[in-house]
């Protein structure tokens, strides 16, 4: 009990950081809340299990609605973006490989969604643009199933980078003309703070992809109105 208590603190840090509580009270209310599941107890066990799929489709059946609704796929591929960072894209591809086949078992769609939005990032952190843009697509398709608007922005910007920074100029007009619709149906869905941020940075894009392609006179009214959004 007390291995999975602390691999609970582990997975949520958050609540605990800043408080002076005391360990034995803590572990009391967490026994006493029935001792949650947590993000890293599924994540190992699928690890012990990898070679099991049965054992594991099982475990995660079980489990469904805690996984979901509390987003452990969404955790796993944070830990798999910091092994990366760190170098170990051996463990990071292995978490990310157990992620995709937990989503797909469950049809946990925002999960995977967040699965491809971090293979995306780790492929454009590689500066492999070309392969991190079908991820970015597969992701914007998802987040907008999901009905997470937030992401579905996020990640339709971040493949508008990649397209820029392989100098692919077709799509890049044909994603700001995606955008300027994107944000007419479905702005209203943002906080208005972030939906006037993002669209500034959409703007601050456009406005450095034309200037890549030499087309300066508009890059700068695009930078122009990049500058009142933000």
């Amino acid at each position: 009990d007390i291995i999975g208590f602390l691999k609970f603190v582990r997975s949520y840090p958050g609540k605990y950081i800043g408080n002076d509580w005391k360990m034995a009270e803590v572990f009391a209310t967490w026994v006493i809340n029935n001792a949650p599941l947590n993000p890293e107890e599924v994540l190992e066990y699928l690890v012990e299990n990898e070679k099991l799929p049965l054992k594991q489709k099982a475990y995660l059946d079980q489990y469904k609605q805690t996984i979901i609704k509390d987003e452990f796929l969404r955790n796993w591929v944070g830990k798999a973006y910091s092994a990366s960072e760190r170098g170990n894209d051996v463990l990071a591809n292995q978490i990310l490989a157990l992620t995709e086949k937990a989503g797909l078992m469950l049809n946990d769609t925002l999960g995977l969604a967040f699965y491809n939005y971090i293979r995306s990032q780790i492929a454009q952190d590689k500066e492999q643009y070309t392969k991190a843009i079908p991820y970015a697509d597969k992701a914007i398709s998802l987040f907008k199933s999901a009905n997470n608007y937030e992401f579905y922005f996020q990640t339709k910007l971040k493949r508008f980078y990649q397209e820029r920074m392989s100098l692919n100029f077709v799509a890049i007009e044909k994603t700001n003309e995606e955008l300027k619709s994107d944000f007419k149906l479905y702005g209203s869905k943002l906080d208005k703070d972030l939906h006037q941020f993002l669209k500034g940075r959409a703007l601050s894009y456009y406005g450095h992809a034309l200037n890549k392609k030499g087309d300066l006179n508009q890059a700068k009214v695009a930078f122009k109105e990049a500058s009142q959004e933000f």
